[in-house]
């Protein structure tokens, strides 16, 4: 089976199932359990990459902490970047000085972190799932 057709099947890109095989990133747990089920596989002979008998339960429960610790990282990450973005605005604001750049950068910042502020709203809210959902039926089409 290529990639493209396993794609296919779970409705994501074959850059997604090129990235899970090189290890750059992770599958969303429900797409775990679809392919341990398509390959009649345990998860964690997906995830060992060799025959296990480990228990099912405690391997998903591990992976799905993993991958929520990568998610909090990478959005900390952004909120410190954006942290960073607003000192640099306010100095920006303070100094008073007209110039191309710096209005830029003012600018940038000011909208980076309305952006970030956007982002946290939505995650932080209800309506996450169903904007997940509509971007999965949205690459299955």
């Amino acid at each position: 089976m290529t990639q493209q057709m396993l794609a296919d099947k779970l409705g994501v890109t074959n850059r997604s199932v090129s990235r899970w095989e090189n290890g750059n990133t992770m599958c969303d747990l429900d797409i775990l359990v679809e392919l341990s089920k398509m390959y009649n596989v345990s998860i964690s002979e997906i995830l060992n990459g060799e025959k296990d008998k480990a228990d099912d339960e405690m391997i998903i429960v591990e992976y799905a902490n993993k991958k929520q610790n990568i998610f909090r990282k990478n959005i900390h990450l952004m909120y410190l970047f954006s942290l960073a973005l607003f000192i640099i605005y306010l100095v920006c604001l303070f100094l008073d000085i007209s110039n191309d750049f710096l209005d830029f950068l003012e600018g940038f910042c000011l909208g980076f972190n309305l952006g970030m502020i956007i982002v946290g709203c939505i995650y932080t809210s209800k309506y996450l799932n169903s904007i997940t959902k509509f971007k999965q039926n949205l690459f299955k089409h």
